[in-house]
């Protein structure tokens, strides 16, 4: 990303010295401030938006295995857990975001849509520690041994979509805020897959949920000028939205348990949907290099992002009983969460 900066640096005021219609002067020009324009704010606009993201998945609901770190108090007692639990992880992951709206001066308001998009994923496993300790599942096994390996694989599909209303506020010729308000929509899916091996045999778990709602967004932005075309560019928005949400979980062994099974009948194999509201919080901070010039005004914005949801992941797990006995309901949720790198570039025209 270094080269494309350097790019639009050295390259944009070339640009700047195509001829151009003057830009038309109005109550808010103020001609002996030498900034007094800024933030373009007297001149109608067409902008454009691309956002480059470096992003990490977190989630804690996503334990998978217990590695023993000190022998079993005995090796046929009934015990709990014992060990260091292994979590399934996210790797960084590269996404985008795309924009693009219509900035009406002097009545200070703008008009935008945007889509965010990201395709994460991540692996994990850990093998059996020396005897005398033991690997465990933190769900139910039904192999026949005990475990030699375990591992884990983990995608999601992000996908949110905005089209929002801004007011422009100037309270300093030195600091633009914008207030916002509109409509979101959310589209997420999530598979998670689990496999227990004992070395001969192999159970596999699987979870997966969807979500796909819609709502409103609320937030406010700033760009704070400080020296040298140099601005502190930051944003903070909450949005609810209703959707319908969808969980599904089975759990299938290549053990035949009994000398009777059908070892192709899952063990498990679970179905839940509801209606459901969802809350996202989002925010970012970071140094902008921002200038205008006669045609156009770009702006070059790097920083940290934090997305938070909350209400969408659950691992539905169950108790063990014979058919005909009831199976406890035991629910895993946590926040989701998207955080780091965004690199934006925008150009007004």
């Amino acid at each position: 990303m270094k080269w494309v900066a350097a790019f639009f640096v050295f390259t944009l005021p070339l640009v700047a010295q195509w001829e151009c219609p003057l830009p038309k002067k109005c109550h808010c020009y103020n001609s002996s401030i030498d900034d007094s324009d800024l933030f373009k704010k007297c001149e109608k606009v067409i902008f454009v938006n691309t956002e480059f993201l470096y992003w990490k998945v977190e989630e804690g609901a996503d334990d998978y295995a217990i590695s023993m770190t000190k022998p079993p108090r005995n090796a046929t007692t009934t015990l709990q857990a014992q060990g260091k639990y292994e979590k399934a992880s996210f790797d960084w992951e590269p996404g985008f975001r795309f924009s693009f709206g219509y900035f009406n001066a002097p009545r200070y308001w703008e008009v935008r849509g945007q889509y965010t998009q990201l395709y994460a994923k991540g692996e994990n496993s850990v093998d059996a520690p020396n005897a005398p300790l033991f690997l465990n599942g933190t769900f139910t096994q039904y192999l026949n041994s005990a475990l030699t390996r375990a591992e884990t694989k983990n995608q999601l599909h992000y996908h949110v979509a905005d089209i929002l209303i801004d007011r422009m506020f100037l309270p300093n010729p030195h600091l633009r805020m914008r207030v916002y308000a509109g409509i979101t929509g959310g589209f997420f899916d999530q598979k998670w897959r689990i496999r227990y091996l004992d070395g001969i045999n192999i159970e596999t778990i699987m979870n997966e949920w969807k979500f796909n709602g819609a709502g409103f967004r609320a937030g406010i932005s700033f760009d704070w000028f400080w020296t040298s075309d140099i601005y502190i560019t930051g944003l903070v928005t909450f949005a609810s939205l209703v959707g319908r949400y969808k969980n599904f979980s089975d759990i299938n062994s290549s053990a035949n348990t009994s000398g009777a099974d059908d070892i192709g009948t899952p063990f498990k194999e679970t179905t839940f949907k509801d209606t459901r509201l969802a809350f996202h919080p989002q925010f970012y901070l970071g140094p902008s290099y921002q200038r205008s010039f006669r045609c156009f005004r770009f702006e070059l914005f790097a920083g940290y992002e934090l997305n938070a949801w909350f209400n969408l992941v659950e691992i539905f797990r169950a108790t063990q009983q014979s058919a005909s006995l009831a199976k406890e309901t035991l629910i895993n949720d946590s926040v989701l969460g998207l955080h780091g790198l965004t690199i934006r570039l925008n150009l007004d025209f």
